[in-house]
């Protein structure tokens, strides 16, 4: 009986998953170095919450979940803040490059 419950619901969860935005990139600074331990976030929709991450040694950060195809404005906090900027989510990945 669980087996044909889960057969039934999971076809309805996969599109959730499947249509959710990725952006990922790389934060560097004026000098095109690498920032590690920045924090991008990513606010959509008016959502106050950010959807947010934070950068590894190599600047490389990635935001997973956003809204499929929507505008957010994408600011990080590294040291220094940078001005908000709007970004298309798009569908599926995309690769958004920051330099503060």
């Amino acid at each position: 009986m669980e087996k044909r419950i889960l057969f039934l619901i999971l076809p309805l969860l996969t599109p959730v998953v499947v249509h959710a935005a990725d952006i990922s990139g790389f934060v560097r600074n004026a000098g095109n170095q690498p920032m590690a331990g920045a924090e991008v976030q990513y606010f959509c929709n008016g959502k106050p919450d950010p959807y947010s991450a934070t950068t590894n040694s190599y600047g490389r950060y990635r935001v997973r979940g956003l809204p499929n195809v929507t505008w957010c404005s994408v600011k990080v906090n590294g040291g220094q803040t940078s001005p908000a900027m709007k970004i298309n989510s798009g569908s599926g990945s995309k690769e958004v490059n920051l330099r503060i």
